[in-house]
């Protein structure tokens, strides 16, 4: 039968496993979950600003929905009856701007095929040519069709501000029954793991939204600019690809260049040229002093989980790739070193371990027989001659200082350390079988001999009483003047 330390780590093995496979298939329901999370962590902040100034809880919650709800009524209002106006001239129009595609690419393709090049190189270029435009067209297609897929799957995420609600409202409550249930020596280390989950996966959420925004207003103001039709919703493409870190601007500016590039070639640079300005501000400017370094990850990990999480989840996993990423980094940073230490432990590495180097009584060789290191008993040892082992800071009687390390300080005869101000000395314990000695007593005051300090008087006081003798101690003599004899 396995020890309890390995059974430990097996149920929470096999409790981790049967979590991810339940998520799994429930995966169809995370929508609702995942955007009430968020909203939880957008505006969480504020409902506490909130509730410091007095407003109730409840009441800060519903008043921040109002001006949610106001914005987003505005934007209804406003700007989504143009953004599905171009979204269904966009889905009538896409054919014949397939085709205008299609006529500039094989202009460049004709091009490139009177160009003075060499076979091999001209044969690279035109199949280079034919896949960029196989991309640019798949792309297109499926943004547009994901977007509609979208909008159109949206009914089950209206449950979100109200799962977010119940959050908002009980998170006071769940934070005093997360600090009941841990522990005094616990407490400490676990608010420290909330902090860095709250960094990570809290900010970034809410800087990248920012960031995303800024990208999507200042794209939508470079179409309007350039008279580029769609212009709305080539910004909300940008927006939303600019949540994709590494990825996401290139996949953002390629339907805005595309759509420059069916005006004129010179239109088409003069965008790309106002992209990569963009692209400067955000990664120079916003990006540092926004973000910063919330996350953590190396960029190697970052790429590795847009990958993966895009194949498997597509856009959803593009867009929540990266705070996952930082949610698992600062797991495993929380729980290594415990995981570490409990694995060495098991595997015999730990203090005191059948690996662990033991040292004698005197700090250094080894042990003796049937002792482990500081003088113990090794399992299955003889108790027989062990004596704990004295403390550091003297040797034991008759021993002598390991010459391979350094002298301790009493062997290079360094001054102690002095006690701290306002405390004791601590005296050491002789040896065994030695009297402990008696303190020094105080030198005593020898009257008459030597010049004696006069004590002034208060004129009129009365004269000052001799001190009582000690016990114990003999009478003082009476000084005697100069000259006169003393009675025997």
């Amino acid at each position: 039968m396995p020890p309890a330390s390995w059974r430990g780590l097996l149920s929470v093995a096999a409790l981790a496993a049967a979590g991810l496979g339940l998520l799994y298939l429930l995966r169809g329901t995370w929508p609702p979950f995942v955007l009430a999370l968020v909203l939880t962590y957008l505006l969480a902040p504020a409902v506490d600003f909130l509730e410091a100034y007095g407003l109730r809880r409840a009441t800060a919650i519903l008043l921040l929905y109002l001006l949610v709800t106001l914005a987003a009524a505005v934007a209804v209002v406003y700007l989504l009856p143009g953004f599905l106006d171009e979204l269904n001239r966009l889905g009538t129009q896409l054919p014949g701007y397939t085709r205008r595609l299609r006529t500039l690419v094989e202009g460049v393709r004709q091009d490139a095929a009177r160009a003075t090049l060499p076979a091999t190189v001209r044969q690279a270029v035109l199949q280079q040519i034919d896949r960029t435009e196989a991309w640019v067209t798949a792309l297109l297609a499926d943004l547009t069709g994901g977007l509609v897929e979208g909008l159109l799957g949206a009914a089950p995420l209206l449950l979100a501000p109200v799962m977010a609600f119940y959050l908002l409202n009980d998170l006071p409550r769940l934070r005093r029954w997360a600090r009941e249930r841990l522990g005094r020596g616990r407490r400490r280390r676990w608010l420290e793991l909330v902090r860095a989950v709250d960094q990570v996966v809290g900010g970034f959420i809410r800087g990248q939204l920012l960031v995303a925004g800024f990208v999507g207003f200042m794209v939508t103001a470079v179409a309007t600019f350039f008279g580029l039709r769609f212009a709305v919703l080539l910004g909300a493409l940008a927006a939303l690809a600019d949540l994709i870190p590494y990825f996401g601007p290139i996949i953002g500016a390629v339907p805005v260049v595309a759509m420059a590039a069916l005006q004129s070639p010179a239109t088409a640079v003069k965008v790309a040229l106002a992209l990569l300005l963009i692209q400067w501000v955000e990664n120079s400017v916003l990006s540092p002093r926004i973000l910063g370094q919330r996350v953590g990850v190396h960029p190697l990990v970052v790429i590795g989980a847009l990958l993966v999480a895009g194949h498997h989840f597509g856009l959803a996993g593009l867009l929540f790739a990266v705070p996952v990423a930082g949610l698992v980094h600062v797991l495993l940073a929380f729980a290594w070193p415990e995981w570490v230490g409990g694995i060495g432990r098991l595997a015999g590495r730990g203090p005191g371990g059948p690996s662990a180097p033991a040292t004698g009584a005197g700090g250094g060789g080894p042990a003796p027989a049937g002792t482990a290191g500081h003088g113990r008993p090794a399992a299955g040892g003889k108790l027989r001659g062990w004596r704990p082992a004295p403390p550091q800071g003297r040797p034991p009687a008759g021993a002598t200082p390991n010459p391979g390390h350094a002298p301790p300080p009493w062997a290079a005869g360094t001054s102690r350390p002095e006690p701290l101000e306002g405390t004791a000395p601590v005296r050491e314990a002789p040896a065994r079988g030695t009297p402990e000695p008696l303190p020094p007593r105080a030198p005593e005051a020898r009257t008459g001999e030597g010049p004696q300090p006069a004590t002034r008087r208060a004129p009129g006081a009365p004269e000052a009483a001799a001190a009582p003798p000690r016990p114990g101690r003999s009478t003082p003599r009476t000084p005697v003047p100069s000259g006169t004899k003393t009675p025997e």
